[in-house]
């Protein structure tokens, strides 16, 4: 049995000719990272994506108070600005808040901007690569 055809268009970018084109493309035109508006607390707060710093950054942190203060900390700004709205000293008072609905909806909101399973990466990173091999 043949499988027919289909005659749908798929959009490809142009494919950059020289490694300086590749280079360019990737490193002169950062992408934007992408962002979620979302209610804390009875304000609007603007979440944006972690950059590939911010994620080996976290996942050297053993302390995870730290950790997950500091994930609001470098990812809240204020909506349509690059402007944070904590900062460093305001950990404290961030592990004081009730934990609500809100603030357990921007922690699942900075991962799936992540796009990362933390729990099966943790647990990818603490297992035996040598366990795969046959």
């Amino acid at each position: 049995m043949t499988k027919k055809a289909t005659s749908k268009k798929v959009a490809v970018k142009k494919v950059p000719a020289t490694r300086a084109e590749l280079r360019n493309a990737l490193l002169g035109h950062a992408p934007k990272p992408k962002t979620v508006l979302l209610p804390l607390h009875g304000q609007m707060v603007e979440l944006h994506q972690p950059s590939l710093r911010a994620i080996l950054a976290a996942g050297e942190e053993e302390d995870t108070e730290r950790s997950s203060t500091n994930m609001i900390i470098r990812h809240a700004y204020v909506p349509d600005t690059n402007i944070l709205i904590f900062e460093e000293a305001d950990h404290e008072m961030i592990l004081n808040w009730p934990f609500t609905p809100e603030l357990l909806a921007l922690q699942e909101a900075i991962g799936k901007l992540t796009g990362i399973d933390f729990t099966e990466a943790e647990a990818e990173l603490k297992s035996n690569p040598l366990d795969k091999q046959s």
